[in-house]
């Protein structure tokens, strides 16, 4: 990195008031090697976040890691102007994210299986597309959902979704599905974020 530039490494747990170390200050988010969301057709290794998510709904809109991080910029203001991912990815984004740039590193064509560029190639894109934006800020549009918002979190059988049940009867939409309110985006998801590490604290404890 620059000597001017730090980052946050690993997976902070959001919350309400700080996501993950994103505010206001910033002129715009890029996403940089997320998937296509979970049990997309056609996508390399599609999923959403973690392996016990089936899908994420927020306020009915079925989204993925990439429409749930553009949300929560969205509340602090931030637009998503670059998103890097492979091409289904690339096409999710385009979806949800009116004027955001992308930059495609491999051709999808199933679950496990995908056109590759060299590495020479695709680190030459994504330096012209971040220069480019460095310059001039796409026309990207801020992903902002209303206000309240509800996240549901459909899960894989199993026993995080078990203990999650348990611990938290009052949040079940269904028996596979935990809804969570809240102001915004940020909010929701950070519940939902503490109820999840409860949870795996818990499951964890069970082990011994």
């Amino acid at each position: 990195l620059p000597d001017y530039v730090t980052a946050i490494r690993g997976k902070p747990a959001y919350r309400p008031d700080w996501p993950g170390g994103l505010d206001g200050s910033f002129a715009g988010m890029i996403l940089l090697g997320l998937h296509a969301k979970a049990a997309s057709t056609g996508a390399l290794m599609p999923h959403t976040y973690e392996h016990d998510i089936v899908d994420l709904r927020l306020n009915d809109i079925s989204l993925g890691e990439i429409g749930l991080e553009a949300a929560i910029a969205a509340d602090w203001g931030v637009p998503t102007v670059l998103v890097i991912a492979d091409s289904a990815g690339a096409a999710e984004a385009e979806k949800f994210l009116p004027g955001v740039q992308t930059v495609s590193v491999k051709e999808s064509l199933s679950e496990s299986w995908a056109t590759c560029l060299p590495l020479t190639v695709t680190a030459q894109r994504i330096r012209e597309a971040a220069t480019t934006i460095a310059k001039s800020l796409p026309p990207a549009e801020l992903f902002l959902v209303s206000s309240p918002a509800r996240l549901e979190v459909e899960l894989r059988s199993g026993p995080f979704l078990e203990t999650l049940a348990r611990m938290f009867p009052m949040n079940m939409r269904d028996a596979c599905t935990v809804a969570v309110e809240g102001e915004n985006a940020t909010t929701v998801w950070a519940r939902y974020w503490q109820m999840k590490l409860e949870a795996q604290a818990d499951l964890s404890q069970d082990k011994f």
